[in-house]
């Protein structure tokens, strides 16, 4: 999803109306591994068109309600211009994330 689905408010939001897989007969049981291969694309003509309509879902999706994003707030920064001990421990979080974000999800 996050080749057709690049932005991470947007794929965030989508996870949430994700439905879950059914429950058939026990985990692991060959009527599970069956119901998980019928319902798990794999053409790759099947894929191509499952992508391709998720695109025109979002391109709809994000003309009638785009996905909400953090509320910008200006930090006054310090007379000297020198950066604060909290701005340098939320700039090390945010590079910690990114960084953990961009492995995951390349």
């Amino acid at each position: 999803m996050s080749a057709a689905v690049r932005d991470p408010y947007e794929r965030s939001r989508l996870n949430r109306f994700r439905p879950v897989p059914p429950a058939h007969a026990t985990p692991g049981s060959p009527a599970a591994q069956l119901a998980e291969e019928i319902m798990t694309a794999a053409d790759p003509d099947e894929i191509e068109w499952l992508r391709t309509n998720l695109a025109a879902e979002m391109e709809a999706a994000r003309r009638y309600l785009p996905a909400p994003r953090p509320a910008f707030r200006p930090v006054p920064s310090p007379p000297d211009g020198a950066e604060t001990r909290h701005e340098a421990e939320e700039t090390g979080r945010l590079r910690g994330l990114l960084g953990r974000l961009w492995r995951r999800d390349p």
